[in-house]
């Protein structure tokens, strides 16, 4: 089919070399049914015939006219009915159908009749038999089933990657049969005798001793190859000038006909997979929303409702009547602090304040000098003249709580621009040019205003990077689609890489459109920023940022990267741009549990477990009633009961997973729950009824985890592994947990 290419050798089709097809597929020169069933389950089964049909370029009355004919032969359940809705005898036999709708010449079928009853093998077997007779059709299929080969013109037997007999069945059976030295009554039997035969290692070694060519020189061979094909085609088929050119252009139009119809199929395939999992789009809606929100309501904006404590010498009490906030400055300048959304709040004494500030109730707090009013005058009357009297009684002390920026920067930027407004109303009420009792600065923006808060340059990006993973959809299709194998059976139709690429791209600009305008909606109208740039670069952009978050996806698939994998590379990702921090507290609690985690081993006593009057209930059910159980130490408890009686119940509290609801367990006369988070720890080996193991590990790596969990010194692990290995006959230390067998997998459990 070309999905994979061989070492050495070549594969020709009706005489033609495989690599000299349109990509090295044969596409609609065969029908391809895989071993697995390889169907995308959100599809119906209607659907999914004609999404095959379209990507064999098949015009509409064609699939449903071979569909109606199949649905017969195949005993196809209701059309509408989804494929994950359907039992794994049905998909194989839709996985048939599809193989066979578009009467291919060649029909390549893997283990095409597993799952199925009889009596339909049967009728498939007849069907098969009808194709080869009426339309010629070449089938090629594997099987397990022998008996079943006894319709075929010819079968072999591979085994070790070599072909030990190709035949016809009658000739199998007066090679092997009674007659024969074998004296074999059946082709099952002949097998057999297949199976058993040794393969000559000699030949397996004569052939790796052919030279091998460069890969240079294969491809040079193969262009040569190439050119031979098309001049003996072009030798063959020579025609006037204008029929040649009135083919070359039918044959264009045609291509471009099937092009379109291929695109279209995988196009609307992939807004089909997206729409039947209502989750993902209203997840994805959620998750829209309330990350907009808070992204442009909350970020970046202005502290509201922080608390700064005042210490005066008076009282001011109506600090909102100017006229007598205007006889204290004091008084007059909290006035201005509170209008830019700080709240007062007076203290008695610094102490006081102090422990506020401790306590988290106030952000800091001012302290105005006595007679600060007097002397603020005197400072702008006397100036650089000012004594050391005047000038510490007209400055205010401030002692801030600088452990969160934001907010102490906020609050300094209202105590400076506070101050400022301070002098320009004294400097009104005397007459005076403001600008003598202010900063010799005058600020003015090009882009932007002097009242922008940080949410102004945050939202942007933030925006972005929301807008990114959005973006990942359509990738995260591709890569389920490659993990799934339905890639592949989609590859084996003729259907160009490119094609599958560029329909996820075709495939997400309608949810482009539909999230961008939510997106500028969220911006534009509800928060009501007017947009001055050109809809056409903005759209531009949008677009943009979703062309390689979608790459990075393929990349993925193209990597054989799983699906649970591509969940977390995604996740790592959006790590770049969040910042995790760990308070200090946190750290060191953590580093105190470590540090404390291994249990002391106690002086072991007579008796090993003790459980008294134990009782656990779950509701209104009771799972262990007064129970009473002794096991002396160095002896053997076996524990039995019906499936539901409490045994793992009762486990789970000896080791401290659980609680008993009454009674009490003793391990070594100490009391269970006088351990250390009520769990023994290192004083017991648990093996759960679970094999419980991380199927990522390999099995030397999960008997140091756990060794290391129970603070065992490295060489102390290798000693008792290599015990271990010789009692468990544990396999290589170096095999996955995931590619043992279960046997195993419990042994190493244990």
């Amino acid at each position: 089919m070309g999905i994979q290419q061989l070492n050495g050798g070549k594969i020709e089709l009706f005489g033609k070399d495989l690599s000299t097809f349109r990509n090295g597929m044969p596409g609609r020169l065969i029908g391809y049914m895989p071993q697995e069933t390889c169907l995308y389950e959100s599809f119906t089964i209607l659907e999914t015939f004609i999404y095959y049909g379209r990507l064999y370029c098949m015009p509409s009355d064609k699939i449903v006219c071979n569909l109606a004919t199949l649905k017969t032969v195949m005993n196809l359940p209701s059309l509408n009915s989804n494929v994950n809705n359907i039992s794994g005898g049905e998909r194989r036999r839709v996985s048939l159908g599809v193989a066979l709708l578009h009467d291919p010449q060649i029909l390549i079928l893997d283990e095409p009749c597993v799952g199925i009853d009889r009596v339909l093998r049967q009728g498939i077997w007849d069907y098969l038999e009808r194709l080869v007779k009426s339309k010629g059709t070449t089938v090629f299929l594997t099987t397990h089933y022998v008996q079943e080969t006894r319709q075929c013109a010819k079968i072999g037997y591979l085994r070790d990657g070599r072909m030990l007999v190709q035949e016809s069945p009658n000739a199998l059976l007066e090679k092997y049969g009674p007659n024969s030295e074998l004296n074999a009554n059946a082709l099952d039997d002949i097998m057999l005798h297949f199976c058993k035969t040794q393969v000559s290692p000699t030949r397996n070694i004569i052939t790796h001793c052919r030279p091998k060519l460069s890969k240079m020189e294969n491809a040079l061979n193969q262009k040569v190859q190439l050119l031979k094909v098309g001049v003996v085609e072009a030798l063959s088929n020579v025609e006037p000038f204008e029929e040649t050119l009135q083919s070359k252009v039918s044959n264009l139009c045609e291509h471009s006909k099937n092009y379109y119809s291929q695109l279209k199929a995988l196009t609307i395939w992939n807004l089909i997979v997206y729409i039947r999992y209502p989750l993902l789009p209203l997840s994805q809606l959620v998750c829209f929303l309330v990350n907009i929100y808070l992204i442009l309501y909350t970020v970046g904006n202005d502290p509201i409702g922080l608390n700064l404590g005042t210490i005066t010498d008076r009282p001011c009490d109506k600090m909102s009547d100017q006229s007598l906030a205007t006889k204290d400055y004091a008084c007059q300048y909290l006035n201005i602090l509170e209008k830019s959304q700080i709240n007062v709040v007076p203290m008695d004494s610094e102490f006081d304040a102090l422990q506020a500030i401790k306590m988290g109730s106030i952000k800091g707090y001012l302290k105005f000098p006595e007679n600060f009013t007097q002397n603020v005058l005197k400072r702008l009357v006397w100036n650089v003249h000012a004594d050391e009297e005047i000038v510490n009684g007209s400055a205010i002390l401030i002692q801030l709580d600088n452990s969160e920026y934001m907010n102490s920067y906020f609050v300094t930027k209202s105590l400076y621009e506070s101050m400022q407004k301070l002098m320009k109303e004294i400097a009104t009420e005397y007459g005076i040019d403001e600008r003598k009792v202010t900063i010799p600065l005058s600020f003015h923006t090009v882009y932007g205003n002097l009242s922008d808060t940080w949410n102004t340059f945050f939202v942007p990006m933030l925006l972005l990077i929301m807008w990114m993973l959005l973006s990942a959809t359509m990738g995260f299709l591709h890569v389920t689609d490659t993990y799934d194998g339905t890639l592949t059976r989609t590859m084996a139709t003729g259907v160009d890489f490119h094609k599958v690429l560029l329909s996820y791209y075709i495939a997400d600009i309608p949810l482009t459109i539909i999230q961008a305008g939510l997106f500028i909606l969220c911006v534009w109208w509800d928060r009501g920023d007017k947009i001055k740039g050109s809809w056409a670069l903005i759209g531009l952009v949008l677009y943009l940022v979703r062309i390689p978050t979608i790459g990075f996806y393929l990349t993925l698939a193209a990597l054989k990267i799983s699906v649970k994998d591509t969940i977390m590379a995604g996740i790592s990702i959006l790590q770049i741009y969040l910042y995790a921090s760990v308070s200090e507290g946190g750290s060191a609690r953590a580093i105190r549990n470590w540090i404390h985690f291994g249990p002391s081993r106690l002086s072991c006593g007579g008796t090993a477990i003790n459980l008294v009057s134990g009782s656990k209930s779950y509701s209104d059910k009771v799972i262990l009633d007064r129970v009473d159980i002794t096991v002396e130490k160095g002896t053997i408890y076996a524990l039995l009961g019906p499936s539901g009686c409490g045994k793992t119940t009762l486990l789970s509290c000896i080791v401290g997973v659980q609680q008993l609801n009454e009674g009490k367990i003793e391990l070594f006369g100490r009391n269970v729950s006088t351990f250390k988070n009520g769990m023994p720890g290192g004083l017991v080996g648990c093996m759960p009824q679970e094999t419980c193991l991380y199927e990522s590990f390999t099995i030397l790596e999960t008997f140091i985890y756990y060794g290391r969990l129970y603070c065992m010194p490295l060489d102390k692990i290798i000693c008792n592994l290599a015990n271990l290995k010789t009692i468990m006959d544990l396999p290589s230390l170096k095999s996955y947990v995931n590619n043992i067998r279960l046997d195993t997998y419990e042994m190493a459990t244990c």
